[in-house]
C-alpha cells in the first residue's frame, strides 16, 4: 500500500471551498482506478486546517497517478493554501494488526519476569 497525504491551510473563509476542490481530485482519482482508496476532512483542532489522502494498492499505480494529468488539480488545489501545504507520498511496506499488540506486550512481559 502507498499513500498520498496532503495537509493543508486553508485561506479564511474558504474551507469549505477547498474541500469541494478536492472532491474533484477525489473523483478523478476514482476515474483512473477503482482501487484507489481517497478521504477529505477538515482538521477539528484547527478550523482552517484539510487534509486529503489517497491511498493505490502499489507503487507502480502511485506514480501513474503522479504522472497523470488529472493529478494536476492537486497540485492546483494546493497552490491556494494560505501556507506551505504538507505533501507526503507514504510507501507502507508493512501493515500490521492485533498480532502486533500481542507480540509487543508479550515481549514485554516477558522482560518484566
Amino acid at each position: 500500500m502507498v499513500q498520498i497525504h496532503l495537509n493543508l491551510t486553508a485561506k479564511p473563509g474558504h474551507v469549505t471551498e477547498t474541500i469541494r476542490a478536492l472532491w474533484s481530485v477525489v473523483l478523478s482519482a476514482q476515474a483512473e482506478s477503482p482501487d484507489v482508496r481517497c478521504a477529505v476532512w477538515a482538521d477539528a483542532g484547527r478550523p482552517d486546517a484539510v487534509c486529503y489522502t489517497e491511498e493505490w494498492p502499489d507503487e507502480v499505480s502511485l506514480e501513474q497517478r503522479v504522472r497523470s494529468l488529472p493529478f494536476l488539480r492537486l497540485l492546483a488545489v494546493m497552490e491556494t493554501a494560505a501556507e506551505a501545504p504538507q505533501l507526503e507520498f507514504r510507501l507502507v511496506s508493512e501493515t500490521r494488526g492485533l498480532e502486533y499488540v500481542r507480540e509487543v506486550r508479550q515481549a514485554a512481559d516477558q522482560r518484566d519476569e
